[in-house]
């Protein structure tokens, strides 16, 4: 039997918790592509377990939960490395300050920043050290590396050499048997709609006031609203609480965490985001790769790169108005339109493109490191 093409490299992949959410879902998916081109794959997390740990467990070849990690990330230093090329990938504000607080010369590092920036003077430092420290420093979308280089009034020497766009991984679990819809749209006589909704209930990922007025004006407009909202965080409690004030609960159901997201997007006929910052939504990529419309706030990479892409309807951002008709022009397409193929050869959705693009820019490849 041959020796695995990257036998000498293993990869530890640093992330704070394995939860579900866009980081945790491109680390699998990072993960997974790793692994199959011969790299030894570690987990650490230094705050906890999550809702995911036994995707990771399957996926990763170790897993190393820290539930009291150091603040200055001594357990790297002890770390029992099976490579000779080391590489630290380092996800999230907080797990890229633990990892860089560690100083591990040995290693290589990379850095992954995947939301816009939400602490403000903590997030600056850590970037700007991050930029001393790592190989590379990777955002998921043009709009939001502008977002972190928008912090700095003059930009940092190393930005031009080391920033990367990696676009999020298209989750592999979301790729369907088949082209059509798995259950056929319904007439829409604007008397019935189901409604999904797919987020983590935290401040940084949702409005509630968006949330509540979009549903309020959409129950107006069709009597047979359903709704299904998937997903927790710290704002879980809060969001029931103003869906029952304006008696939304009547037709929403608030679902928590949901691991076989898949049964979400069957379910539904529109998935609607209602964020006020995400600019690289997991929600979308999974609407269209199960071939449901969706309709998000025009940010990031959707303003961008739409592609044509007759699943896909924007709405000014933080406008209900707005949002209640791009989901109305949703759910009237047709099934024709529903099946339509979502990522055409050289999308940054395209599967087989973004592995390449992660060899390429982790250096598992010769063909440079740039995109």
């Amino acid at each position: 039997m041959p020796e695995p093409l990257h036998s000498d490299t293993h990869v530890a992949v640093v992330f704070h918790g394995l939860h579900i959410c866009g980081a945790a879902r491109h680390c699998l998916e990072l993960l997974s592509h790793l692994n199959s081109v011969g790299v030894h794959t570690s987990v650490i997390a230094p705050q906890g377990g999550g809702q995911w740990a036994d995707r990771f467990i399957e996926t990763a070849n170790d897993l190393l939960v820290l539930t009291e990690s150091s603040e200055l990330g001594h357990e790297l230093h002890d770390f029992p490395w099976r490579g000779s090329r080391r590489i630290i990938s380092a996800h999230y504000d907080h797990s890229i300050a633990w990892a860089l607080a560690a100083g591990n010369q040995e290693c290589e590092m990379y850095a992954h920043f995947h939301t816009e920036p939400e602490f403000g003077l903590y997030t600056k430092n850590v970037l700007r050290r991050a930029g001393s420290l790592c190989r590379s420093i990777f955002f998921p979308s043009a709009a939001t590396r502008s977002s972190y280089q928008a912090m700095f009034s003059q930009q940092p020497d190393w930005w031009n050499t080391k920033v990367r766009i990696m676009p999020n991984a298209f989750p592999s679990s979301m790729q369907r048997r088949s082209s059509q819809p798995t259950r056929p749209p319904q007439d829409r006589t604007n008397r019935e709609l189901r409604l999904g909704i797919v987020s983590r209930l935290d401040q940084d990922k949702i409005s509630t006031v968006l949330l509540v007025e979009t549903l309020s004006g959409l129950r107006n407009r069709v009597p047979g609203l359903k709704v299904k909202i998937a997903g927790s965080g710290l704002m879980a409690n809060h969001v029931a609480q103003e869906l029952r004030k304006n008696r939304l609960d009547e037709v929403v159901e608030l679902l928590g965490w949901v691991n076989e997201i898949e049964s979400v997007y069957d379910w539904s006929d529109v998935t609607f985001l209602p964020s006020h910052s995400e600019t690289m939504p997991y929600a979308a990529m999974e609407s269209v790769g199960a071939s449901r419309p969706v309709a998000l706030p025009a940010l990031g990479h959707f303003v961008d790169r739409p592609n044509g892409n007759p699943l896909i309807h924007t709405f000014a951002p933080s406008s209900a108005s707005d949002a209640i008709e791009a989901i109305m022009r949703a759910a009237n397409r047709g099934p024709e339109s529903w099946a339509q193929p979502w990522a055409p050869a050289g999308h940054p959705f395209d599967v087989t493109q973004w592995r390449k693009t992660v060899s390429r820019l982790y250096a598992l490849t010769d063909d440079g490191g740039d995109q």
